[in-house]
């Protein structure tokens, strides 16, 4: 194996981060597909940064192009379809995975979107805006998680799974962040809607995106806002089919979701020393989460 890598050094170029000079990396990831992504030299170097304690220590070579023969480790980005019921909804893309230990979907990063009508694509606007510093960086934040998961970081956290709330940490996921609330229930980020004739719940349930498996009418109905008062106890004639023109009730804000999702999805991320301690000693043990050597 040692002698192999040493022949593969020289083809792999300037494309693969070799371990400190005067050292002998112990292991090799190859990263596949990385030329077919948006911003492809932007998630390249951003994942090199965030392995960086890992290279220098010696442990650990990065192979950008894919081409290691034999690698160790393989982190592949992988297109897969999310255009299914529980995926889509009119223009409005939720995803649900974004990626798998040693598999980052691109698709489930790029196009996920806050829309104010699911159904009008130009209310819609994606959580990461087509720039470097934004779909660049969330490519490799993705990268970077699914890359720490291969290498043992899968216990602990605030899920017992190795994940985290801190928006600063490469295992963050917002579901645990302190201020995450789903769409159905968010009464913070909440704005009115006047009703205007021709609406029913159902429509406006529908224009929203409370729609199965997300939710229904029910769940609009019974939808709280900023002041704590359901949309049930602001109809005044409690009967859910009879509702009048210039009601006022409460629905998610659509804006402002997508302000807190970027405040957090956005920021800095690096691993913290009890990660980087256990990926060190995976790869000394040459342990993977996929397969153990």
């Amino acid at each position: 194996m040692a002698d192999s890598r040493r022949r593969l050094r020289p083809a792999m170029g300037r494309d693969t981060h070799i371990a400190a000079e005067g050292s002998m990396a112990r292991r090799i990831l190859s990263i596949k597909h990385l030329n077919s992504l948006p911003f492809s030299d932007e998630v390249g170097r951003r994942i090199l940064l965030g392995l960086d304690p890992l290279i220098k220590a010696g442990l650990l070579e990065v192979d950008l192009k894919g081409v290691a023969q034999k690698p160790d480790y393989t982190l592949q980005f992988v297109k897969r379809g999310i255009t299914g019921a529980l995926h889509r909804t009119g223009c409005w893309v939720h995803p649900g995975t974004a990626g798998v230990s040693g598999t980052v979907n691109p698709d489930a990063v790029s196009m996920r979107n806050f829309c104010r009508d699911v159904h009008r694509c130009d209310t819609c606007e994606p959580l990461f805006r087509r720039v470097a510093n934004e779909l660049g960086k969330a490519l490799a934040d993705t990268a970077l998680h699914e890359i720490a998961h291969l290498l043992g970081v899968n216990d602990g956290g605030d899920d017992g799974g190795g994940h985290t709330g801190d928006p600063g940490n490469v295992m963050f996921e917002t579901r645990f962040h302190r201020d995450f609330s789903p769409l159905i229930s968010d009464a913070k980020r909440t704005v009115k809607y006047r009703i205007v004739a021709g609406d029913s719940l159902s429509k406006i349930a529908n224009r929203i995106g409370f729609v199965p498996p997300v939710g229904d009418w029910r769940t609009l109905y019974d939808f709280k806002g900023q002041d704590g008062k359901s949309n049930r106890a602001l109809l005044r004639s409690g009967n859910p089919n009879l509702i009048f023109p210039n009601e006022e009730i409460w629905i998610p804000d659509a804006t402002e979701r997508l302000k807190y999702y970027r405040s957090v999805e956005l920021q800095e991320r690096s691993y913290s020393s009890e990660q980087l301690a256990t990926m060190r000693r995976w790869i000394e043990e040459g342990q993977n989460i996929l397969q153990t050597y």
